[in-house]
């Protein structure tokens, strides 16, 4: 009986083997796809961040094959440099840098909100093929632009920044 389990697993091990090993390359994947990420949550309902005054938001685009990329924010936003911690009471503005404009190409960006207000980012993204942004929010798909001949996805968010709640 032990000569059976031993030849049964010989034979598995020896099926594995030659199974498992394939010495043929493997092209990765060559899909384009549109995809952004943010370091807080968006309120479904509204379709809004919501940020504490003096806080920070970073923001990702991880989209895959994109030609081109910009960010777009509106006034009063500023970017901070470096990689701060953006969690809740880090003094951020040692970190703000006037010198970048209100549109970078950047993947990553963060975010400073000094003053209440609603302010928007812009993210817009090129690609060779059509792409669709699948989100919680739903579906965005990329358009043909016909003078470029590109396929252009283009979102805003907006950030509504308040006052910090108070405990009582």
């Amino acid at each position: 009986m032990k000569h059976i389990y031993t030849f049964i697993l010989a034979a598995l091990f020896i099926t594995i083997g030659l199974t498992s090993c394939d010495n043929k390359w493997k092209e990765p994947s060559s899909f384009s796809s549109a995809m952004w990420y943010a370091s807080t949550t968006i309120n479904k309902t509204t379709k809004v961040y919501t940020a504490d005054i003096n806080s920070g938001i970073i923001f990702w685009d991880i989209s895959k094959k994109c030609l081109a990329h910009t960010w777009t924010v509106s006034d009063g936003v500023k970017f901070l440099k470096g990689n701060p911690n953006v969690d809740e009471g880090t003094d951020l503005t040692p970190y703000v840098d006037d010198s970048i404009p209100s549109v970078t190409t950047d993947k990553q960006i963060t975010l400073f909100f000094p003053t209440v207000g609603d302010y928007t980012v812009t993210i817009h993204d090129e690609f060779a093929e059509p792409v669709t942004y699948k989100s919680s929010l739903g579906d965005i798909d990329a358009v043909l632009d016909d003078t470029t001949g590109r396929f252009v996805i283009e979102y805003t968010y907006t950030v509504h920044v308040t006052l910090p709640e108070v405990d009582e």
